[in-house]
Parts: structure tokens; C-alpha cells; sequence
């Protein structure tokens, strides 16, 4: 995982493990500019999972749990700026068979969406946020996948 600060001033985040290793905080802080590179090791155990959260200012919340086999769900995301503010989700599958994401709002607006991604294929969705930014929401899939994205955008 790769921690990174695009903004002018330094930001401090802490990456926690949510199981299979021992809870203490792995602390990084960032420079303006700056990034930082987060190996889990969780993936070198028999049932090759993962599962760890990462903190930061602004309720900036990540949390990523799923498997390390290489044909789980990838999801990425990126702030939409500008006249309307939001959240850009690329919903990734790089299995041999389609994969059904549920998109669920945790905290600040109401909505589901369901996204069936293709074989090899990726498909972009942009999710809203509340009137001063802020978004909550879970990723999730079968097999475990999991993963929450909470911050404010502007």
C-alpha cells in the first residue's frame, strides 16, 4: 500500500491491523509531497488474507480486508473536485468470471448500488457526498472483500 500527501502541508496517518497480527498503530508521517510504502505481511499466512485500516486527519478512514490470491477485487478511489464534489470508484476484476460489488453509504447520504464488473474489466462509478463533502461507504464482494472509504472532499 502506498500512503501519499498531495496537499502543502504534512499529514500524519497510522495503519492498523484489524486481525491476524497484534493491534499496535504503525505510525507515518508525511511530508507535503511526500509518500510512504505500508507492507502487509498478513499475506504470508496459510489463508493468505488481509485485513487492515488505515487512519488519518479529516475522519480520512481506509480499511482494506480481502485475500492476497492475486483474482480478488481491486477498487481504487480518487476525489472528484469541482462544481459537483464526489468520490471516483474503479471497480477492478481481474478474475476469470464476473464479479457482483455491493456499494453501501455508511454514514452522510443514503444509497446502494449494486456493480457487476466482467472478466478482466474495470467499470467507474462516481459516488455522492453530503453538503460539506463527506462520504462513508463500503465495497464489498464475495470471498470476504472488503473494503471502506471515509474522508471529506474539498
Amino acid at each position: 500500500m502506498t500512503l501519499s500527501n498531495k496537499g502543502s502541508v504534512g499529514v500524519s496517518h497510522l495503519v492498523y491491523p484489524n486481525r491476524v497480527l497484534p493491534f499496535a498503530a504503525t505510525p507515518y508521517t508525511l511530508a507535503a509531497g511526500g509518500q510512504a510504502t505500508h507492507t502487509w505481511p498478513g499475506g504470508t499466512t496459510p489463508d493468505r488474507t488481509y485485513d487492515l485500516s488505515v487512519y488519518g486527519p479529516d475522519r480520512f478512514l481506509r480499511r482494506f480486508a480481502g485475500d492476497a490470491t492475486g483474482t480478488s477485487p481491486v477498487v481504487s478511489a480518487a476525489l472528484v473536485l469541482g462544481r459537483t464534489l464526489g468520490l471516483k470508484l474503479t471497480l477492478g476484476n481481474p478474475s476469470r468470471g464476473p464479479v457482483t460489488f455491493t456499494l453501501a453509504a455508511n454514514d452522510f447520504v443514503t444509497k446502494t448500488q449494486t456493480v457487476t464488473v466482467g472478466a478482466g474489466a474495470s467499470s467507474s462509478v462516481t459516488w455522492p457526498v453530503d453538503q460539506w463533502g463527506y462520504y462513508d461507504l463500503v465495497v464489498s464482494a464475495l470471498g470476504g472483500f472488503r473494503y471502506r472509504f471515509a474522508c471529506r472532499v474539498g
